[in-house]
């Protein structure tokens, strides 16, 4: 071969190693490891939130999806992840939880992309949890590294459920996000009230008119009245590949199933 033969398979191999290199960092960022405690089954606590920023250049923040769900069913200890218990709750919270679950396998095997994380939550009405006083994504932005995460939904009369990150606390509120206008009755906060178990419900569209984050609990046809609210959480990476500003995502890890105070 000669000289500008080598050449020209040389910037090919280093193309090649540089692309490849390239890829695999964009569609991979590590999930938030599931070792993580959860106490009364009223709040969980990630001990250590981990080192993301220096695990990839593409990430961005920690985003926490939720959706909340209606119920008869009441449970006032650690709510245990089983078909039985997930379907008394709410028939849908466990058909959402199956449908979520192949998402949250990280072997290597797994034939899902967590590039599909994002329109698996939409298409179960799943949105990102917020904060008051400070946007959630400049609060679990890289600077949240290495810090302890709480939710805690312990029942309190005078305050309502809050994130605690590094031991500062920060009362959690509902949203939307890009679904549209919200308004939540009777107001942001996650705590169980007759105005979110009683608003009026759309059998067309399958939602409620105002609180669009909370599940119905339907039995056949019939919506039957509840006396409990529970919220399903889960903790997910986000990042952005900065060529294309393609949003890209970790695999999800469940946070658990929680009663909301009232």
């Amino acid at each position: 071969m000669n000289e500008c033969g080598k050449k020209v398979l040389g910037i090919v191999v280093f193309s090649l190693i540089f692309l490849s290199c390239g890829i695999e960092e964009y569609i991979y960022l590590a999930p938030v490891p599931g070792e993580f405690n959860s106490q009364s089954g009223d709040n969980v606590t990630i001990p250590s939130l981990p080192n993301s920023s220096s695990q990839s250049s593409y990430f961005t923040n920690y985003s926490i999806y939720y959706r909340i769900y209606l119920s008869n069913e009441y449970f006032p200890a650690e709510i245990p992840k089983e078909e039985n218990t997930y379907t008394s709750i709410n028939p849908s919270l466990y058909s959402d939880f199956r449908y979520i679950e192949p998402y949250t396998i990280t072997d290597d095997d797994t034939t899902m992309s967590p590039s599909n994380v994002y329109s698996t939550f939409r298409n179960r009405n799943y949105n990102t949890i917020a904060v008051e006083g400070i946007n959630i994504e400049t609060l679990l932005n890289n600077t949240a590294d290495g810090k302890e995460l709480i939710l805690d939904f312990r029942e309190n009369s005078e305050n309502p459920p809050v994130l605690i990150l590094d031991g500062v606390s920060y009362t959690l509120r509902r949203s939307l996000n890009e679904g549209g206008p919200f308004t939540p009755k009777p107001d942001y906060t996650f705590r169980n009230s007759e105005e979110i178990r009683n608003d009026d419900y759309d059998n067309d569209k399958s939602e409620f008119a105002f609180n669009k984050d909370v599940q119905a609990n339907i039995q056949g046809n019939t919506v039957i009245e509840t006396s409990y609210c529970y919220v399903s959480l889960y903790i997910v990476k986000e990042g952005v590949e900065t060529a294309g500003f393609t949003r890209i995502f970790s695999f999800p890890t469940f946070l658990g199933v929680f009663r909301l105070p009232s």
